[in-house]
């Protein structure tokens, strides 16, 4: 029963943090492709309030049941399973360091934009981070690798 339970939280783990991960880049293309200072303000202030919270909950349930889950199944750290902590790591340190200011830079560049009325080159500049997009483009796919490796145990 316990077992099981662990399943459905992990499910629900992989569920919420795999939302979170595509509503962030959906919203992300959106605010790109405007032009209308206001939508992106919103847009920005909607991502931040709804992935910050969703985002943590989905990780630290999918770490806490995929902990519990490999130590009742008696996996031993096989080539899959460590490429998966790898890419888990990855994913986590790079939201926490990086993902999440930029965020919040964002959220408060584009909400001085729009009581300006006008796009400013400062938030251009934030929009248009180079790393920032190639970590966020990188979100994705690292996400479904992490769920392949979970369900296929390839290696």
């Amino acid at each position: 029963m316990v077992y099981h339970l662990l399943i459905l939280a992990h499910v629900s783990g992989v569920t919420i943090l795999g939302g979170a991960i595509i509503f962030g880049q959906m919203h992300q293309l959106r605010a790109r492709r405007s032009q209308d200072v206001r939508f992106i303000a919103e847009t920005y202030r909607t991502l931040y309030l709804t992935i910050m919270p969703f985002a943590p909950i989905g990780g630290i349930t999918l770490l806490l049941s995929g902990i519990t889950l490999v130590y009742l199944g008696g996996y031993p750290v096989q080539g899959w399973l460590f490429v998966l902590i790898l890419l888990f790591a990855f994913e986590v340190i790079e939201g926490i360091t990086h993902y999440r200011p930029h965020a919040r830079k964002l959220m408060n560049l584009s909400k001085e934009a729009a009581q300006l009325g006008i796009i400013t080159p400062e938030l251009t500049a934030m929009m248009d981070n180079r790393l920032a997009n190639a970590l966020l483009y990188l979100d994705v796919p690292n996400f479904f690798i992490i769920a392949a490796l979970a369900t296929f145990k390839p290696f």
